[in-house]
This record gives C-alpha cells, structure tokens and sequence, in this order.
C-alpha cells in the first residue's frame, strides 16, 4: 500500500510502480516544468488569496501533473490494482470540512475518459496549496444528484496517514499489518533553525502555514509510531534533516530541487536514509545550527545521544 498528502500525492504513483518510472519520477520533481510552479512576482500568495482567478485545468500544477500522467501511468496502476495493492491519496473537502480519501487504483481500473480525467484531478488537488493554487472542482455523482465539491491541498486537514484514517480510535485489531513495514516519506523538516521572518503579510501567512503544517506531521508521526508499536510493525522514516539549507515549502526552483534531490539520492546510496522514530527525534531535540553552504549530514547518520 502507498499513500500520499500534498507533494507526496505527486510522489505517490511513481513509488506505487516502482523502479522503471523513477526517471519518470526525477524528471517530473527536477525538471524545468517543476520549475514553472514558482509565483511570479506579481502573483505573490497574498494576491492569490485576495483574487483567486484562473482555471484549475490552466495553472502551472495542472500541466505538470497532466504531463506526467498518461494513460501508460494510468493502465500500469490498474495492473498493480489487480493484484491487490493499493494507491490512495488524500485531499480536502473545503465543503464538507473533511479529508477525502481516493483509491486510484480503483479509479484507474476503470478506464477511458472518466480515469483520465479523475485520476489527475484528484493528484492536483491533494498537491493545491490554498492561496498558491485554485482549488478543485470534482464532480460527483451521487444517486441521482450531481453536484460539484471543492477539493484543496490534503494538509489542510491531514498531513499524512497510513492505516485507515479510523484505525486510530477503533478496537479492531488489524492482523494483516502484524509484522509490516511501515515506511514514511515527509516532504519537510520537523524542526528548524530559526530564521528572521520579514514583518511583511506574505511572509507572515507563508510561515504561520508551514508552522502549523510541521506541527500536524509531527502530531501523525505519533500516531503512526502508536500504531505500529501496537501492531508490531517496524517503522522507519525520513525527513530533511533541520541543518539543510531549505527556504521554503514552495520553494520549487530548478537547481534547489535537482540540489535536494541529489542530496537524498546519495544518503540512500549509503544506506543513511531511513531513521528509527528515537533516531528523528534524537536528532530534532539537538541544538539548532546555523545551516551551512554544504548539505548536513545524511538523516541517519550516526549521533551520539544528547546529554
């Protein structure tokens, strides 16, 4: 089973069919259409929030994920599908106040048009940041009702997850997951060195939206480590460690992301990738640095234990 919230929805179908789409893959993360997702200037966030104009099918996030999403993605995930694996991403219903959980594999193997139109739409809209890109309209059929519901970036409500959304409240034991592996994948930094925030409206609602969207993660990688202690799953993640020189979460520039990218490819060529929970947290309770011109250390790389 894959899952994915935000830019890990984009991730999501890539690490869902595995090795042969990872160029595919850095293509879609590192390449000059990613780059295209920078706001100009003149459409900064706070412009977007006071005049949300635009066609969801006409931004940049759209043609991104639409270039990178054929009907060769979509029939490849109705394959694995088949087989009994599982694809869901999640987004948020702005009319319900809730979180939307889609399994794309099940959309995929339905086919044609209709899969087509879906599955991009459903990764756009888990990925559509309020304030940087319009939300998404998906039309639903309910019954003999059709109506439109308003879909925006999955964060808003859900950071990430991993079991059932009420496996966490419920008594029901879940035996298949004894004994899995539980690997997570967060698109950020847990902690921080503190910058100097400009006294400007931008800056203000940019990092009031990345403090709270941290401190969401953090709250699910409690739940998550609850969980798999509870099931007995091994539970491994990973993060961008607090001393990598990272600007911000919109930060979508060229050579910052192949720079990122690289970084982590490395760390997992060396096998120091993946973290324990007490490694994370050991390395997120040290002091803060100041972030060099050089990336840090790779995530688990091996720290001795704060006194």
């Amino acid at each position: 089973m894959v899952t994915g919230v935000s830019a890990g929805a984009l991730l999501a179908p890539f690490a869902f069919l595995g090795a042969d789409w990872d160029a595919r893959m850095q293509e879609a993360f590192t390449g000059k259409r990613s780059a295209w997702l920078m706001p100009s200037p003149a459409r900064t966030i706070l412009a977007r929030l006071l005049s949300p104009r635009g066609l969801p099918h006409h931004n940049a996030l759209f043609q991104l994920v639409d270039h990178f999403v054929t009907m060769e993605m979509i029939d490849a995930v109705a394959r694995e599908a088949a087989k009994g694996r599982r694809l869901v991403v999640a987004t948020t219903d702005l009319d319900k106040h809730e979180t939307g959980l889609w399994n794309l594999g099940e959309i995929a193997q339905h086919g044609g048009k209709a899969a087509r139109t879906l599955f991009p739409s459903v990764l756009v809209a888990s990925a559509s940041v309020p304030g940087v890109f319009p939300p998404v309209l998906i039309r639903v059929h309910a019954g003999c009702n059709k109506y439109d519901e308003m879909h925006v970036d999955g964060g808003v409500t859900t950071s990430v997850f991993s079991t059932p959304l009420i496996a966490g409240i419920q008594s029901t034991e879940l035996p298949l997951l004894h004994g899995a592996h539980l690997y997570m994948i967060v698109n950020g930094q847990l902690a921080r060195t503190p910058p100097t925030t400009r006294y400007n409206t931008v800056d203000s609602l940019s990092n009031s939206f990345s403090a709270e969207m941290t401190y969401k993660t953090r709250e699910a990688i409690v739940d998550n480590i609850a969980a798999a202690k509870r099931l007995g799953m091994e539970f491994r993640l990973t993060e961008i460690p607090e001393g990598y020189p990272q600007t911000s979460f919109i930060d979508f520039d060229q050579q910052h992301m192949q720079t990122l990218f690289d970084y982590a490819a490395d760390c997992a060529a060396r096998g120091l990738l993946w973290m324990t929970p007490a490694q994370s947290i050991r390395r997120n309770m040290s002091a803060h640095g100041t972030p060099g011109s050089n990336p840090p250390e790779c995530p688990a790389a091996v720290m001795e234990p704060t006194r």
